[in-house]
């Protein structure tokens, strides 16, 4: 068996040379089953190469998106766990249940606010409200 047809049976694409299926065709076209010297065994063995390629390609593209959704779902988590603060540096009761712009503005109502009774009762006030949008989407959340 020569190597070229050992190389296309393990599906690495093999350049005919002249002692391949075209010296055997006699000529530029006129090997056995008409196509450029190459056989019907060595056409099938080269499309076989040739869709094992593409399905190697196709598994690479899947695993790609597979980690880049695994990766969004690792983003979203850390968002999702991540300690929202105010403008004092204090967490933000209940920050994962509020859109971006609740919490700027539940942060600039703490900056407003002349005193620390007031930032106190304004604190209270979301607790509450927190609290209660908490039952209602079933999610508990700590005490502190």
């Amino acid at each position: 068996m020569k190597i070229s047809t050992i190389l296309m049976i393990i599906g690495l694409p093999v350049a005919l040379t002249a002692t391949g299926a075209f010296a055997q065709g006699g000529g530029k076209g006129s090997g056995p089953g008409g196509g450029a010297g190459m056989g019907p065994g060595a056409r099938q063995m080269q499309q076989g190469g040739m869709d094992r390629q593409q399905s190697m390609s196709q598994d690479r593209q899947q695993q790609q998106a597979k980690e880049q959704a695994q990766q969004q779902l690792r983003q979203q988590d850390q968002s999702r766990n991540q300690v929202h603060r105010d403008s004092d540096g204090q967490p933000i009761y209940g920050g994962q249940l509020m859109s971006e712009q609740e919490r700027e503005q539940y942060r600039e109502r703490i900056r407003s606010a002349d005193t620390e009774e007031a930032r106190a009762r304004i604190r209270e006030e979301h607790r509450k409200e927190i609290t209660v949008r908490a039952q209602r989407q079933g999610v508990s959340l700590p005490d502190a």
